[in-house]
């Protein structure tokens, strides 16, 4: 049985090394016969994977809809991992004067391509703590805090917000499910 570790010499027709790369899935091709052997050639892997992966950190200032006063200390840290992307709420309690709670501004690089809802904890309606909280990332760049399954079942008066400043219960983690999205 031969090692599929053990670089071999090239097949003639066969695509090269790097050829992988060029598709948007990153599929892996089983006529790779051999990994790059020099630092050259592994500095090329390394740059033609840089461009199909991107990695970065940014901040945003949302902008609030369903309160009279806005949470204070405003904004939002994200880290996009390739096509992960985790999204902390950097922000705690406003005065509510609406029925809904939802903040716009997100950033076109952690726009997912459908909308994805997950669980969040840590929200707080009127001085109490939710328990089935959601929160949808919408591919039109908004954000909906949902209370209770419903987008518009918070209270229309007092507070509503993350009831504390612990970003491990304040962030939310997703799939931009977009490869054409560089």
């Amino acid at each position: 049985m031969t090692n599929p570790f053990v670089p071999g010499p090239p097949i003639a027709n066969a695509p090269s090394d790097f050829e992988y790369l060029k598709s948007s899935f990153l599929q892996s091709n089983a006529n790779i016969t051999r990994y790059p052997e020099s630092q050259r050639e592994w500095n090329t892997f390394i740059q033609e994977l840089a461009k199909w992966i991107k990695n970065e950190t940014g901040i945003f200032v949302p902008a609030f809809t369903g309160f009279s006063s806005d949470p204070s200390t405003p904004t939002c840290v994200y880290q996009r991992y390739g096509q992960i992307v985790q999204l902390e709420f950097v922000f705690t309690t406003g005065t509510s004067n609406g029925t809904s709670f939802t903040i716009s501004n997100l950033p076109t690089t952690i726009t997912p391509k459908v909308n994805v809802i997950q669980p969040i904890s840590g929200l707080k309606d009127n001085g109490v703590n939710l328990v089935n909280a959601q929160v949808e990332v919408s591919s039109g760049g908004t954000v909906a805090f949902y209370s209770d399954g419903h987008e518009t079942g918070w209270t229309g008066s007092g507070v509503k917000g993350f009831s504390s400043s612990d970003t491990s219960e304040k962030s939310v983690i997703y799939l931009l499910r977009n490869p054409d999205k560089q």
